[in-house]
């Protein structure tokens, strides 16, 4: 919980000191008091004070640690990547308990999708295989067009080498 300010005869009290000013109120009969550090309280963990003690290390890691958890799951990844983890076989093959050690270790991600949204697979979808390359970036870019005297010339020796080869062909003997 956060400190806050409550009246000058409460002062500023947070839940380390809670304990003794209910025990205080309910002992003399206070109830006005009473009611109102229960409504100080918060229902939320996050605020408690063991959390908010060292602004250096994020609220995440401090639950993290204070709870001992594993390493979390990747929020996303990419279906067909390396982070893409799939724990389904450790059920298959054993049961809910081998599944639950295999999540333990190795979490799942939260999500499992594709790289692009869901408006996006459907225009690509309905795109040509060069425009889908394209927007991978796999499609390599064209090679620039030939001038025109190279393609004479690349024309010019092919069909002197198919000159070359009827010639071979017809001396051939039979």
């Amino acid at each position: 919980m956060q400190a806050a300010v409550v009246s000058a005869n409460i002062g500023t009290i947070n839940e380390s000191h809670l304990g003794d000013r209910l025990s205080q109120a309910i002992e003399q009969g206070r109830r006005g008091e009473f009611a109102l550090l229960l409504a100080l309280l918060s229902e939320d963990a996050r605020e408690f004070a063991e959390f908010s003690l060292s602004a250096d290390v994020p609220l995440a890691q401090k639950l993290a640690r204070r709870f001992e958890l594993p390493p979390g799951a990747a929020p996303r990844a990419v279906v067909g990547t390396e982070d893409a983890i799939d724990n389904s076989s450790a059920y298959r093959h054993g049961d809910l308990t081998d599944f639950r050690l295999a999540q333990a270790l190795t979490p799942e991600p939260l999500v499992l999708g594709a790289a692009d949204s869901q408006d996006m697979l459907i225009a690509l979808g309905n795109s040509s295989l060069h425009a889908r390359l394209r927007q991978k970036g796999e499609f390599a870019a064209l090679p620039s067009p030939m001038h025109f005297n190279d393609v004479l010339e690349a024309q010019l020796s092919i069909s002197k080498r198919m000159a070359l080869y009827h010639n071979a062909v017809s001396m051939a003997p039979n």
